[in-house]
């Protein structure tokens, strides 16, 4: 269990948060830290990995709700599991590291090296 209490930040003498608490149980962080490796997986540019990252979080909410009330589950399971889907399809089929793609990559780029050595 984590759990943080009156927590401030400030840069500069500028005040960000003020008086934050809260706790997160075992089995939540998986809610806090999924959207942005999903968004991780996806791009490589800092500012398009945070946007990325909270519109996945606010879909998977949104949908995770949906699903909670339509199958009378508890919603933060449901939330849980659609990020953690949002994961393994980022996880297989991420551009650049996706482990489907890889496999694909790796066998164009021996193609066109065995093209290369031929045309020599």
């Amino acid at each position: 269990m984590l759990e943080v209490e009156n927590l401030a930040v400030s840069y500069h003498d500028v005040s960000a948060v003020e008086e934050v608490s809260f706790a997160i149980a075992s089995g939540q962080m998986v809610a806090v830290i999924s959207p942005s490796a999903t968004a991780y997986l996806l791009v490589r540019e800092l500012h398009l990995m945070m946007g990325l990252g909270a519109i996945i979080g606010v879909l998977a909410s949104v949908s995770g709700m949906y699903v909670s009330y339509y199958q009378n589950v508890p919603s933060g399971s449901a939330i849980v599991l659609i990020i953690s889907g949002f994961f393994l399809l980022a996880l297989l089929f991420s551009p650049s590291q996706g482990i489907l793609t890889k496999r694909a990559l790796t066998q164009r780029a021996k193609t066109l090296l065995s093209k290369i050595k031929a045309n020599k």
